[in-house]
């Protein structure tokens, strides 16, 4: 596996939220299109924190709901909507910015709360300054949608810290694709950029210029910790099967289909890792048992939950990897017989 691909492509789950709320607005079930993709359910309603994968949460999705709405602006228009200070990722380089350069640059640093499937890039030149945006992982599909939020996003930012109008002639942007970018722009030069950049060409004068105090008085004082997307190719991968699987639906063919991998790459990348897709399948649906029967479900429930057809059948598979059984468990759980949901499988089975 390249250096370039020793992660999964990852996106903060809370950036789905505007998304949801403007399907919801049009009586559109956004539910429904999530666990098509395979995630559980509630999960936006359990931590918006999270990371979900890039390319089904995110590349997908949107152009489902583009297709749904009939609105090939759909993602440039809920990017006009955006409120940044409520997105704390964003929402920290704005309190402590004073200028608009020092704001493109702490956003560029701060990337990777927000995704791992990108990197940014603040230049400047004499008169020109340019700030670009570079995919790190191969998709699936042209992400038409993520490139018009993305970019519009990237444009708002510049017209609040310029104070310029939208749709500015002193402005250059680069997109794959300038059809999905709003009308509001289209007086901005606009060429075809690269599939895997966009990037928007300004006076480097305008980094200089002060943001409103209005931008940082409206941050909370007390900043929220935010964490960090996880790193490593196996990490990433047991993180998204503990926190975002359907456990009903997860198969190799699952997890292949939110990685820029094919099949054959994420073997050989476990192989080496001294795992393989079986075992961390399995792995991931007797961590989400332990916790399920640790909130007093039956094991009947719980089987049925983590993708067994019975109960017999899923305490076959809990005792081969734990050693005993569920009902076991469930006995000696205020003993703390299970020091950890990690601990690995005692007797061999994936």
């Amino acid at each position: 596996m390249s250096k370039s691909k020793d992660h999964l492509p990852l996106v903060r789950l809370e950036l789905l939220r505007p998304f949801c709320d403007a399907l919801e607005e049009q009586q559109i079930n956004w539910r429904a299109m999530i666990r098509e993709f395979g995630f559980k359910e509630n999960l936006l309603a359990e931590c918006e924190h999270l990371f979900v994968p890039a390319i089904p949460a995110f590349d997908l999705f949107l152009e489902r709901a583009a297709i749904a709405t009939h609105d090939n602006f759909f993602a440039a228009k809920v990017a006009q909507r955006v409120n940044f200070t409520d997105i704390p990722s964003f929402a920290e380089p704005f309190y402590a910015a004073t200028s608009l350069g020092e704001l493109l640059v702490q956003l560029s640093r701060n990337v990777r709360q927000l995704a791992t499937t990108m990197s940014v890039q603040v230049s400047m030149q004499t008169d020109t300054a340019k700030i670009t945006l570079e995919r790190t992982y191969q998709p699936r599909i042209k992400p038409r949608q993520k490139d018009a939020f993305t970019l519009t996003c990237l444009l708002r930012l510049l017209q609040f810290g310029s104070q310029e109008p939208a749709g500015n002639r002193l402005m250059k942007i680069g997109v794959s694709d300038p059809e999905v970018v709003s009308n509001e722009f289209a007086d901005t030069m606009m060429t075809r950029s690269p599939a895997n950049q966009l990037y928007i060409e300004f006076p480097s004068q305008w980094l200089l210029r002060s943001l409103p105090p209005v931008c940082r008085a409206s941050f909370a004082q007390e900043r929220e910790h935010i964490s960090m997307a996880p790193s490593g190719f196996l990490d990433s991968l047991r993180y998204v099967l503990a926190e975002c699987a359907d456990m009903q639906k997860l198969d190799s063919d699952y997890i292949v289909a939110f990685t820029d991998h094919s099949l054959q790459s994420v073997q050989i990348a476990l192989r080496q890792l001294k795992t393989s897709l079986s075992e961390e399948i399995m792995r991931a649906k007797m961590n989400r048992a332990v916790a399920t029967l640790a909130a007093g479900v039956s094991v009947t429930e719980t089987a049925s939950r983590c993708g067994y057809k019975n109960a017999t059948s899923f305490s076959r598979a809990f005792k081969g990897w734990f050693g005993f059984s569920p009902k076991d468990h469930r006995k000696d759980f205020a003993k703390n017989r299970l020091s950890s949901p990690e601990r690995l499988h005692a007797t061999g089975g994936s």
